[in-house]
């Protein structure tokens, strides 16, 4: 385990600057959009190598490094793209809700997660995630 969290902490260490570079020279919504359809393979790779009864922690440790590149080009995206979108004046209240949801979310997150593992599977429960990576690019689209 804590070898998977060295590869998830590596990311932003190694790609951040480069990440945020690449993000200010580029159009942000584009870039949401494409790390939620590059993530969802990521979980998808992850799926079937647990059925395949071919998983080496090897590639989950790339896996989880390169899920964590892409969610630091989403969240650097969504937070240029957020300060285009709103006045000076409406900034502090918009990022307080922002900061609202994301609090919500972690607090709620792992109890869904829990029910839908002890309702389902675990590789159901990764399977519902690819679902909702996909269905997020969507609505990034419309």
């Amino acid at each position: 385990m804590g070898c998977l969290v060295f590869s998830e902490q590596m990311a932003p260490i190694l790609l951040g600057i480069f990440s945020g570079i690449f993000v200010d020279r580029h159009n942000s919504l584009k870039i949401m959009i494409a790390s939620e359809i590059f993530r969802a393979p990521i979980l998808i790779f992850i799926f079937i190598t647990f059925f395949s009864q071919l998983s080496f922690l090897s590639l989950f440790f790339v896996c989880v490094f390169l899920r964590e590149w892409k969610t630091i080009f989403f969240d650097i995206s969504y937070r240029k793209l957020t300060s285009g979108l709103f006045e000076s004046s409406e900034i502090i209240q918009c990022n307080a809700k922002l900061a609202s949801a994301n609090s919500l979310s972690e607090l709620l997150d792992p109890v869904i997660a829990g029910c839908i593992i002890k309702i389902f599977s675990v590789a159901d429960a990764l399977f519902f995630n690819v679902i909702l990576f996909l269905l997020s690019s969507l609505f990034y689209c419309h």
